[in-house]
């Protein structure tokens, strides 16, 4: 069974197909870019005809090469056996999506590759055991297991380190129930 997520600019939305999931918030899109360290990459999660696009630019000037926006999310009642499908559409580069499990600025990021085909939708599912924990890039071996039901922050990066425009558009986010 799915479970739909669906994503509102700047706004409160529910997942209101399932009578055991709870409703579950999103804020609005943050930008955390190479800017933090001094890069100047910079980049933007917009809605565009029903979709969300996450784009930019990528500068490797000042030891840049990264851009990410993230919004904060709650996932209370998605069980642990549940997997999360994307939709998206890319440029060809490689992209990650990316759970936080705590409000925090700074701190791990649970995260996912995936490599997007030039103009073409992709569809991909992940288990909660495909997502590596990571802080600043850099593996935590002793990390917190991730869990749905602790998920406070959903975000997009990519980190390729090739400098250009990027575009992502971000057509659907589903959690699919463990026993379909």
């Amino acid at each position: 069974m799915r479970i739909p997520f669906f994503f509102l600019a700047l706004a409160l939305f529910s997942i209101s197909v399932n009578a055991d999931l709870d409703k579950a918030m999103i804020s609005e899109w943050a930008s955390i870019d190479d800017s933090v360290m001094g890069g100047l990459s910079q980049s933007s999660m917009r809605e565009e005809e029903g979709k969300y696009v996450f784009s930019g630019n990528v500068s490797l000037q000042n030891n840049g090469g990264f851009a990410s926006v993230r919004s904060g999310v709650r996932l209370s009642n998605v069980s642990d056996d549940a997997t999360v499908y994307i939709k998206v559409k890319g440029d060809g580069r490689k992209y990650q999506l990316r759970f936080r499990m705590r409000d925090d600025f700074d701190g791990v990021s649970y995260t996912v590759a995936f490599k997007t085909t030039k103009d073409h939708e992709i569809e991909r599912t992940f288990r909660l055991q495909d997502f590596i924990p990571v802080w600043r890039g850099k593996r935590v071996s002793h990390a917190p297991s991730l869990r749905w039901q602790d998920v406070n922050q959903i975000g997009f990066m990519v980190t390729d380190k090739q400098q250009g425009q990027f575009r992502l558009e971000v057509n659907e986010v589903n959690w699919l129930n463990g026993s379909s």
